[in-house]
C-alpha cells in the first residue's frame, strides 16, 4: 500500500531513500542523525554533507546512502520547538514536502521518514504526527510512491484527541458486551433459565427474537397442541379403515411428525435451489457498480483506499477476485459506504465484520461517525496493533 506506518529502526529500512533529521550545519548530533551516520559510514557521509553546507529549517538535500540498505539519504533540517508561535509548524510541513519532492526528482519509488523533530527538538508528537500524515496524504494524491512513517517505539507514537480517545471506550463497550452475550446464548440473546424441552417450550424473560430452529420446533408444538384428541371408538367416522383404527395414537403422532419435518426439509431444499439459481453480484461487480453510481474514477478510489494501482487493476480485471478483509474494508471506506453497505460489500467476498474482533470494532467506530479518511483510521489501527487498511491482497 502507498502509505505504511511501521515500528522499526529507520536505518534498517530497505527503501530507495531514507530521511535523516539533520542539523542545519554539517556534522551530526544525537538520535536518528547519529544512527544514520554510523550505519552509512561517518567519514564518507560527512564528506558529502560538508559539500552541501548549511541547510535551512524546512529545507532538504540528498546524498548517497553508502552502507545503508538504501540508495539515497534525504537530509532535512527539522525545526526546534519554541512554543509554537515561531512558525515551527510551517517549517515542519516543508521538511516533508521538500523531502518527498526531492525523492520524486531522483526517481525513488519508496521512502522512509522518522517522525521529524519530535526527539531532542521537542516538537509535540501529536501535532507532528498530524502534519506528517497531512503532507504525505497530499503528496500521494498525485504521485505513485510507497511512503513509510517509521516509529521506533510505542513511546514515540501516542494518539490524542476526542476522536481517538473514543476508540478505546467503543471497543470496551462492544467487545465486552458481545463476549458476555456469547456466554449465555449462541445467537447473542440472554436467556433467563430457558426451558428448551422437545415438546414443552417456555421462553421466560427473553426479549430477543426466537432462534429459527427453536421457532420451527415451537410451531410444531403449537400444531400438536391444537390437534384435537381423537373421539372415542363409537364416534369414529365409518370411513376409517380397520387398519388405521388399529394403529396406536402414539404411532400416528410420530408419523405425523415425520411427515411434517420431511415437508419442511423439502421446502428448505427448494429454497436453497432458488437461492443458488439467483446468485447476486460478485465482489468485483458490486464494487464497480458502486464506483459508477458515485461518479468516482478508479484513481480516486484506489488513492482514497490506500491501495497500489497494480492491485486495483487486478481487482478490475478479475471477475472472481477475492480480496483480503483489509483491502475490502479500505474500498468501502474509499466509497464512503455506511455500515450496512459495508457489510453487504464484504459479504460478496465471503467476509464479515465481527463484534469479537478489535479490528472490526475500530472500523465500525469510524464508519458510525462517518469518518472516511483511511489515514486517520490507520493511525488508530496501528496504535491498537491491528492490520492497516489497504494491505496488499
Amino acid at each position: 500500500m502507498p502509505f505504511r506506518i511501521i515500528r522499526n529502526d529507520i536505518t534498517r529500512m530497505k527503501v530507495d531513500a531514507i530521511v535523516n533529521t539533520a542539523a542545519p550545519e554539517p556534522g551530526y548530533g544525537r538520535g536518528t542523525d547519529s544512527a544514520v551516520y554510523r550505519k552509512a559510514g561517518v567519514k564518507r557521509l560527512l564528506a558529502q554533507r560538508e559539500k552541501i553546507g548549511r541547510i535551512e529549517e524546512g529545507g532538504a538535500e540528498i546524498t548517497s546512502a553508502f552502507s545503508l540498505n538504501a540508495q539515497y539519504i534525504v537530509h532535512t533540517a527539522g525545526p526546534v520547538w519554541r512554543g509554537g508561535e515561531a512558525g515551527e509548524a510551517d517549517r515542519l510541513r516543508l521538511c516533508y514536502a521538500n523531502s518527498l519532492k526531492l525523492a520524486r526528482e531522483y526517481g525513488c519509488r519508496s521512502i522512509a521518514f522518522p517522525l521529524i523533530s519530535t526527539g531532542s527538538y521537542g516538537f509535540p508528537k501529536q501535532e507532528a504526527l498530524d502534519i506528517a500524515v497531512s503532507e504525505i496524504r497530499d503528496f500521494l494524491a498525485g504521485a505513485e510512491m510507497t511512503v513509510y512513517l517509521v516509529v521506533f517505539d510505542k513511546e514515540s507514537f501516542a494518539l490524542s484527541g476526542s476522536l481517538y480517545a473514543g476508540v478505546d471506550s467503543y471497543i470496551d463497550e462492544h467487545y465486552v458486551a458481545k463476549r458476555m452475550a456469547e456466554e449465555y446464548s449462541e445467537d447473542g440473546a440472554v436467556f433467563s433459565q430457558p426451558v428448551l424441552q422437545r415438546r414443552n417450550f417456555r421462553f421466560e424473560g427473553m426479549n430477543a427474537p426466537m432462534p429459527e430452529a427453536l421457532e420451527q420446533e415451537a410451531e410444531y408444538q403449537t400444531e400438536q397442541e391444537e390437534t384435537p384428541e381423537p373421539e372415542p371408538e363409537r364416534s369414529r367416522p365409518p370411513a376409517m379403515s380397520a387398519v388405521a383404527a388399529a394403529v396406536p395414537q402414539q404411532d400416528r403422532g410420530q408419523k405425523r411428525e415425520t411427515a411434517l419435518f420431511r415437508g419442511r426439509a423439502q421446502k428448505m431444499d427448494r429454497s436453497l435451489e432458488d437461492v443458488v439459481a439467483q446468485l447476486g453480484e460478485t465482489f468485483q461487480e458490486r464494487l464497480l457498480r458502486l464506483i459508477d453510481e458515485r461518479g468516482m474514477t478508479d484513481v480516486e478510489v484506489y488513492k482514497r483506499a490506500n491501495l497500489d494501482r497494480k492491485l486495483f487493476s487486478k481487482i478490475r480485471c478479475n471477475a472472481h477476485y477475492r480480496p483480503k478483509k483489509m483491502t475490502a474494508v479500505a474500498l468501502a471506506v474509499a466509497l464512503r459506504l455506511n455500515l450496512d453497505e459495508t457489510k453487504d460489500l464484504l459479504s460478496r467476498a465471503e467476509l464479515a465484520l465481527s463484534p469479537s474482533s478489535k479490528f472490526d470494532l475500530i472500523i465500525e467506530y469510524f464508519i458510525d461517525r462517518e469518518v472516511y479518511d483511511v489515514y486517520t483510521i490507520n493511525l488508530a489501527l496501528f496504535e491498537h496493533e491491528q492490520p492497516l487498511l489497504g494491505d496488499v491482497g
